[in-house]
């Protein structure tokens, strides 16, 4: 009898244990039988109509070209477009001669804008600062589709060991292509960087063509840029010179 008593707690625990790992593994696997994907969200309209039907080449933007569109000209057609809200002036910045503007675009999407600033005389646009929305994901891939071969990849600021603000540009029609990526540094303390098709645009920006243009709107951070750009040589490592 001690027998059949003292083994029915343990046929019964044994039991417990079973379920309770059932119950455990099921538990487990409903959430993610049931777990969708977040969805891409939709491509918002102007960053469409750029990338398939721009009003005009770079570095003309929205009807803008910097080195020829004036301030004047420039809230003109803005106050034609219904899907541009400014945000802020056209004002000084910070007692210089240049002026600054920022405006955002009429979509849900947050840092879906962009800001320009004039030359030192207050007049003619400089250079055009574009962000594409945080839930974009504009990819290099589709703006080179759009756009052709870029010229040249400078690594312009790299933050310690880890990462580096990458310019792709196109010198000769003045855009830049702006991403942040992961950095390996080498034996001689040089970085290289991978760059693939869907490396994510953070910033787009337009200037006059040419390396003066590229000076005028980066100022310090070209200061190497002749020395220190490499040739666009495809989706491929790039390091440091």
């Amino acid at each position: 009898m001690k027998k059949y008593h003292g083994g029915v707690p343990y046929f019964l625990s044994f039991l417990f244990i079973a379920f309770s790992l059932w119950l455990g593994i099921v538990s487990c696997r409903v959430p993610l039988e049931g777990y969708n994907a977040p969805t891409a969200a939709p491509r918002n309209a102007w960053l469409t109509k750029w990338l398939e039907k721009p009003v005009c080449q770079p570095p003309c933007f929205l009807g803008i070209t910097p080195g020829t569109t004036t301030m004047t000209e420039t809230i003109q057609l803005f106050s034609r477009m219904p899907d541009i809200q400014i945000t802020s002036g056209p004002l000084f910045i910070d007692e210089s001669e240049h002026m600054e503007l920022s405006w955002d675009f009429d979509t849900p999407t947050p840092d879906d804008g962009g800001r320009l600033m004039t030359d030192i005389n207050g007049r003619t646009i400089s250079f055009i600062d574009l962000s594409t929305g945080r839930d974009q994901n504009l990819v290099l891939a589709e703006i080179i589709e759009s756009f052709g071969q870029p010229d040249h990849v400078y690594l312009s600021d790299c933050r310690g060991r880890t990462q580096c603000v990458v310019h792709v540009i196109y010198v000769t029609s003045g855009m830049v292509i702006e991403t942040l990526l992961p950095a390996e540094e080498n034996n001689d303390y040089t970085r290289s960087v991978e760059i693939s098709a869907d490396v994510r645009t953070e910033e787009i920006w337009f200037f006059p063509p040419g390396e003066d243009g590229y000076r005028g709107a980066f100022g310090f951070w070209a200061n190497y840029l002749s020395e220190s750009q490499l040739p666009w040589n495809g989706y491929t490592t790039y390091t440091e010179k």
